[in-house]
């Protein structure tokens, strides 16, 4: 199973950070993650502009290992530009605070 904790670290390596003012593009995000994972598919999904979950394109191997694929397509329902990364207030996973949901699909 993908760890959702990496993906948090791609955005952050890239200097997209949660922030009550900046916005971001979702090509932005798109490359933050994919300059770390190689070529993948990804869903950005937005509720209104705040980003609320991304998904990563997995295919189970024959030994029932998911490993990412590229070849899959992966709706985002987020804008190309404006998309809000707001601080934490809600979820805590492994005592982190987090504000979006990293899914596999």
């Amino acid at each position: 199973m993908l760890s959702e904790d990496p993906v948090y670290k791609y955005l952050d390596d890239a200097g997209i950070t949660p922030s009550q003012s900046k916005m971001y593009q979702k090509q932005t995000i798109i490359d933050a993650i994919t300059r770390k994972m190689g070529k993948v598919s990804l869903g950005i999904m937005c509720k209104g502009p705040y980003l609320s979950e991304i998904r990563i394109g997995l295919r189970g191997s024959e030994s029932d290992i998911a490993v990412p694929s590229s070849d899959l397509y992966l709706p985002s329902s987020c804008p190309r530009y404006g998309i809000s990364y707001p601080p934490p207030h809600n979820h805590t996973t492994q005592g982190r605070e987090r504000d979006f949901l990293v899914k596999q699909a």
